[in-house]
């Protein structure tokens, strides 16, 4: 697996095939990124149940300002630092954080971000409680955007509130499932 594009494109991505995780595949993650490069430069990006990093790193690569990776399993965390380190970046710029996100995600109320990517494991209703936390915790930017990566057959369904699904795309038995936070409007109905 490599990095696709930005100022890191081209270099190899470490994986560690005896870890439970699922990246995404190139394809997918080229997709995403393809659909997000107006809003990349200068981000700040979240990545929950970031696996191998890479699309954090690809963020990064991209022009993201800030990263900051969840992943509950240590060997992961170990795996994300060690393909930081080998890109060369810093904590500073890119922040690895072990846990489960539903205990992590709460202790960031106050945090905002422009982008968050979301890969939880399938079939486990992840994807639905990441909707209710991120919205909980005011953690996306007015404008921002959220993409959960999940599997075709699990329905994810944005609460009532301020997130609002705007478009999916299938590769193979995976979905992204697109959401935007609305710009509050102004008084008299501007913008």
């Amino acid at each position: 697996m490599r990095i696709i594009s930005g100022i890191f494109g081209g270099r190899a991505i470490q994986m560690n095939g005896k870890l439970p995780i699922r990246p995404t595949s190139d394809k997918a993650r080229g997709a995403v990124f393809s659909s997000l490069a107006p809003h990349i430069d200068g981000a700040r990006f979240l990545d929950i149940c970031a696996g191998t990093g890479a699309m954090g790193l690809e963020a990064l690569s991209r022009g993201a300002l800030l990263v900051k990776a969840i992943e509950r399993s240590q060997e992961a965390a170990h795996l994300i630092r060690a393909n930081r380190q080998a890109l060369g970046t810093t904590g500073a710029s890119f922040d690895v954080i072990v846990g489960e996100f539903s205990k992590i995600l709460p202790r960031m109320a106050g945090e905002s971000f422009d982008i968050i990517f979301a890969d939880p494991p399938y079939g486990k209703g992840y994807p639905s409680e990441i909707l209710i936390l991120v919205e909980l915790y005011s953690l996306l930017a007015p404008g921002g955007h959220l993409v959960i990566e999940h599997f075709t057959k699990e329905q994810v369904l944005a609460a009532p509130g301020s997130l609002r699904l705007t478009r999916t795309k299938k590769y193979g038995q995976t979905q992204m499932s697109f959401f935007i936070l609305d710009q509050p409007k102004e008084p008299g109905g501007a913008k």
